[in-house]
């Protein structure tokens, strides 16, 4: 019984722990929380906050991330437990290669580097927040 608990971990390629094995067995879910949830609640929280450019700056971010993570892993969203030096890499390429549907045209150094600058305060926001 332990054993396929430990091939679920393993076939969906999540961090294996023997805490988390103990809990899928007594079937406590741990709670994770995702990168869209987390850009959801930072979006919330700063809407009355930020003006509005620039939360539309934040949303728009947020509209790329899900592309990327749709693109490269082929689900919806993706666990904060997930992310890896290798995300962020993946992400700014994706950026920089990005073409647009409609008449815009792709972004530059500067777009690159302000959605990694916003990804970046949202991370550290979930790094806070544990």
């Amino acid at each position: 019984m332990l054993a396929s608990h430990y091939q679920e971990f393993i076939i969906s390629k999540q961090l294996v722990t023997p805490e988390a094995v103990k809990n899928k067995f007594l079937g406590i879910r741990e709670q994770e929380n995702t990168l869209l949830s987390l850009i959801d609640y930072h979006n919330l929280q700063m809407k009355e906050i930020l003006a509005h450019g620039t939360i539309k700056n934040y949303y728009t971010t947020a509209k790329y991330l899900k592309e990327f993570v749709t693109a490269q892993f082929k689900k919806q969203d993706i666990y904060l437990t997930e992310l890896d030096y290798q995300f962020i890499t993946h992400f700014e390429y994706f950026l920089r290669t990005y073409v647009p549907t409609d008449h815009h045209k792709g972004m530059e150094n500067n777009g690159v580097m302000k959605h990694l600058e916003r990804f970046r305060k949202i991370i550290r926001l979930g790094v806070k927040l544990g």
